[in-house]
């Protein structure tokens, strides 16, 4: 990649790379089924949501932040279930400061 040093279309260049990384997320989703290795998926859904996370926050838009919460949500369920703790803190933080965020933006009632 030939990185922006600065610049008006700095942002737009990391946003892309974020998208990149969302798309090839999606797509190893494609691989790693639930069904046959929960915790390969789960690991993999922290990594979607966290860049749609990141996305959502930088562009502002709250359609980007559902994905992200469902994302993460849905990986702390199959780790709660396999015993994982180490995600608990992070989740128990992270979730409700996307809802707040999408609430923020009008994305969300609460």
């Amino acid at each position: 990649y030939n990185f922006p040093k600065s610049g008006a279309h700095a942002p737009e260049f990391f946003n892309g790379l974020l998208e990149e990384a969302v798309a090839a997320f999606r797509e190893a989703l494609g691989e790693r089924k639930r069904e046959r290795v929960p915790l390969r998926w789960a690991e993999t859904q922290v990594n979607l949501g966290g860049v749609l996370a990141t996305l959502g926050e930088r562009t502002r838009d709250p359609e980007t932040l559902s994905p992200a919460r469902d994302a993460l949500a849905a990986a702390w369920a199959v780790f709660q279930k396999a015993g994982y703790r180490q995600y608990d803190l992070y989740m128990l933080r992270r979730l409700p400061e996307l809802d707040q965020l999408k609430y923020d933006l009008g994305g969300a009632t609460r």
